[in-house]
């Protein structure tokens, strides 16, 4: 009896080597970036100020030209371009600062407001270019320098007697978090993921500026931050989110240690409020075994979610 010959292995064709061909086009680019810029600097004059804000404005051109150049046939060259396209907004901020700041003599707040102003406009255009995590995280900082810097205190105008006030810094902090966050729960900015994390990580930490800065915190905002967690945390929760979820959990568990150590200085409330974490943790535990609604039922296997395209 004849046995049929086993079959030769063949080479990968079709998606697989699309993607080997794309990742070794996106080492290659990296590579050939980062040497040509780190020889650059080297090869200019650094002492020169001029020189700098020109070696900036060229290398804010050749990565927009080089994100734009490699395309976006696939999701690898999608976050190629994203990539540079990032990079690309902190050479134009360093080009920007040294037009105004060294040559037209901007200084102090009108300086940061008008750089990070207009790095926001442009972070913006290439986010709505590229709607990928880089472009999110860059427009997301820009603007927020931009509204921080508006509102922080004058420090040069503020005396030992009269210490400075960030109320104002930490209210444009956690409304900047919470616009972020809102947006993304509704789709407005997308990746919805990104803008969710970045805004729940804003809004949780923005009541506690007052104390990162001034040396004391209130009360009311370490409650704010804590409400903001579980909101996080909820929203998260409903709409199956687990980054912005996750975020909520460790805020939770941060702020409220943050202030029962703040709030409690004697060993009489603290035994107290030991009795009233286990006993909450003990209700908890309880409702999770169905205690208080009877058996819970059998939850079936839920199924594993699709892997996300990369959003970089």
């Amino acid at each position: 009896m004849d046995v049929p010959p086993l079959p030769s292995a063949q080479p990968p064709t079709g998606l697989a080597s699309s993607l080997s061909r794309d990742t070794l086009i996106e080492i290659l680019g990296y590579f050939g970036a980062a040497v040509a810029l780190a020889a650059a600097t080297v090869a200019l004059d650094p002492s020169s100020k001029t020189v700098q804000t020109l070696f900036n404005a060229v290398v804010a051109l050749a990565l927009l030209a080089s994100g734009w150049a490699v395309g976006e046939d696939s999701d690898v060259l999608r976050r190629m371009r994203s990539v540079f396209w990032f990079l690309s907004v902190g050479s134009f901020a360093g080009f920007l600062t040294g037009v105004l700041g060294d040559m037209m003599d901007v200084t102090g707040r009108t300086l940061t407001v008008a750089v990070a102003g207009v790095t926001t406009i442009f972070s913006a255009i290439l986010w709505m270019m590229s709607k990928r995590s880089l472009q999110v995280i860059a427009l997301f900082f820009a603007g927020l320098v931009t509204a921080v810097a508006i509102i922080f205190p004058d420090m040069s105008a503020i005396s030992f007697i009269v210490p400075p006030d960030f109320t104002g810094v930490a209210l444009v902090v956690t409304a900047w978090g919470l616009m972020s966050f809102g947006l993304g729960w509704k789709g407005l900015i997308q990746p919805r993921r990104t803008a969710m994390v970045l805004g729940s990580i804003a809004a949780i930490y923005g009541p506690s500026v007052k104390l990162q800065f001034q040396g004391q915190g209130e009360l009311i905002w370490e409650v704010g931050s804590l409400a903001i967690a579980v909101l996080a945390l909820a929203v998260g929760a409903l709409i199956g989110e687990r980054a912005p979820a996750g975020i909520g959990i460790a805020g939770l568990l941060v702020v409220t240690s943050v202030i029962v150590a703040d709030q409690t200085k004697e060993q009489a409330p603290a035994v107290v409020l030991v009795v009233v974490g286990v006993a909450l943790l003990a209700v908890a535990i309880a409702a999770a075994r169905g205690a208080f609604g009877g058996a819970r039922p059998a939850a079936a296997a839920d199924p594993p979610p699709p892997v996300p395209p990369s959003e970089v």
